[in-house]
């Protein structure tokens, strides 16, 4: 692995609910952490900034490859890029290398609901233009607007720790 100047925010929350373990993972990216829980000003980020605040955040980052689609492939499904053969936004590993069975197929398989909502697969021919729906998903991925909801309280339920939030 590489270490690269950037970000790959993973946060995994688990809570017990009817028996069963509820898995919240949040990834976000673009090779840098321009976010303001990082101390990037120019972006304005209250909502994950504030939850921010109230979990963990890594300061150090690995990714397999300096560009999404591969990095994503090989986050996504445990396989090196060299084993997807995946180096670029073009090409989706199904078709390419194998079958392989990514992390929210193997908890859909396995009785869980899958969500997907913004960017979890990169977009477009490196996820089969479907965001790997249906293998990976229970219902077809959602990409909600980030203009409409950028300054929308969505995490109406924590408790600021700056009063500016």
């Amino acid at each position: 692995m590489n270490i690269c100047h950037g970000l790959l925010f993973l946060l995994v929350l688990v809570t017990i609910s009817e028996g069963k373990l509820n898995v919240l993972l949040i990834v976000a990216d673009d090779l840098r952490p321009s976010l303001g829980c990082y101390g990037y000003e120019p972006l304005i980020t209250p909502n994950i900034d504030l939850l921010a605040s109230q979990s963990v955040v890594f300061n150090r980052t690995y990714a397999q490859q300096a560009i999404c689609g591969p990095s994503r492939a090989s986050f996504l499904t445990s396989r090196r890029p060299n084993t997807t053969h995946v180096y670029d936004q073009h090409t989706y590993w199904r078709k390419r290398r194998g079958n392989f069975t990514t992390l929210p197929q193997h908890l859909k398989n396995n009785g869980y609901v899958t969500f997907s909502v913004g960017k979890i697969f990169h977009p477009g021919a490196a996820s089969g233009k479907t965001d790997d729906y249906p293998y990976s998903w229970s219902v077809p991925p959602y990409h909600p607007s980030t203009q409409q909801y950028k300054m929308a309280k969505v995490c109406t339920t924590l408790t600021p720790v700056n009063s500016e939030i």
